[in-house]
């Protein structure tokens, strides 16, 4: 078995079962090794960026990490647009990529990217990658292969999920390869973070006061799969619940609390209930983005009066782009769940059977 051997048979072992991808001399072995794994399809495109593009897109459907191949070079180089799209719709890709032969690292062979007056090893490919993944791996031996992939699977999916990368020398694809395949990291992946108690109970008690809470859910709403804690939390409180344009269809549209997207091309009844109405906003995985604000312009629709109710797994999210008053950092499903056991125990809102009387589309 050599070093693509035995990255296939660890794909396969992490439940693996389509490669999306291009071939060229750079990921030549991985392709042949494929070829003897029956429990992985390989679908060929006509360009590295749709490869990417199509693991991007298996991710959100299937909700398993969507992998894609690409030479070295520009191989490499065209998966990076949609390598990137994953990186800002929170898609767990992993890209696998060639890399030159080691011994002839800095002649300027098989396209590689370092200067004339660089090191051997200093390769512009992962260096590229470094901004639009969540970590980048450089396999120069066989024996680095098999952790690798293991943390790149468990990278991708843990906290707010996103793409990864790993380059593995075209020498080293083809070397004999001893290891053997690590196991999947199965318990960090399905761990759901939950917010503080005391941010919880905080938050409980916002909702509960409020005289017009409004649920506003974002792509960490979708990817955590919470849409009927979404919807038991709206019919508790009789609060209207309005998407980002990536989370569409999360919520059916006809259910009677939804009011449709908001920010740029949103509906006008989103936007009037946030801007006259609002005073407390649940914003469930929603980044606030330029699109949702419609470029975070005051009143279309957010308003200063919105006190605003972060959820989010990612810390660095929290106010990021707009005010928020409370933060609850957690797996958005298991933060919902919470504060409807709190709400519950309070009671409810008492408000809540009047607002949906202005849910009018």
């Amino acid at each position: 078995m050599n070093g693509a051997g035995l990255l296939v048979r660890g794909l396969a072992a992490h439940g693996v079962e389509h490669v999306f991808g291009h071939p060229g001399h750079g990921n030549t072995n991985i392709l042949d090794a494929l070829l003897d794994e029956p429990g992985i399809r390989f679908h060929l495109v006509r360009h590295e960026q749709a490869a990417a593009h199509i693991a991007d897109g298996y991710a959100r459907v299937a909700g398993k990490v969507g992998v894609c191949t690409g030479s070295v070079g520009p191989g490499a180089t065209n998966l990076l647009m949609g390598v990137a799209t994953a990186m800002s719709t929170s898609s767990p890709v992993l890209a696998l990529i060639g890399s030159p032969i080691r011994d002839w690292l800095g002649r300027g062979q098989l396209q590689e990217t370092s200067r004339p007056d660089s090191s051997g090893i200093d390769q512009a490919f992962m260096q590229m990658y470094q901004p639009v993944t969540k970590r980048v791996w450089s396999c120069w031996s066989t024996d680095q292969i098999a952790p690798a992939l293991r943390k790149a699977f468990t990278t991708a999916q843990v906290g707010r999920p996103g793409p990864v990368a790993i380059e593995i020398p075209w020498d080293v694809q083809a070397a004999a390869a001893a290891g053997s395949v690590e196991p999947p990291d199965s318990a960090l992946v399905r761990a759901r973070p939950r917010a503080g108690k005391s941010e919880t109970a905080a938050a409980a008690k916002a909702l509960a006061e409020a005289e017009f809470p409004l649920i506003l859910v974002g792509n960490g709403a979708r990817r955590s799969g919470a849409a009927a804690e979404v919807i038991a939390l709206a019919e508790l409180l009789g609060a209207p619940i309005s998407s980002s344009f990536v989370a569409k269809g999360l919520i059916p549209e006809d259910h009677p609390l939804s009011v449709g997207i908001c920010g740029w091309l949103g509906h006008p009844v989103a936007h009037e209930l946030i801007r006259e109405h609002a005073d407390v906003i649940l914003a469930v995985g929603h980044r606030f983005s330029d699109q949702s604000t419609s470029w975070w312009t005051e009143g279309r629709p957010f308003v200063p009066q919105n006190r605003i109710i972060q959820v989010d797994v990612e810390p660095r999210e929290i106010a990021r782009t707009w005010p928020a008053e409370t933060a609850l950092v957690g797996d958005a499903r298991a933060v919902l769940s919470d504060l409807l056991d709190r709400l519950s125990d309070l009671g409810g809102r008492p408000g809540a059977p009047e607002s949906p009387r202005l849910v009018v589309r």
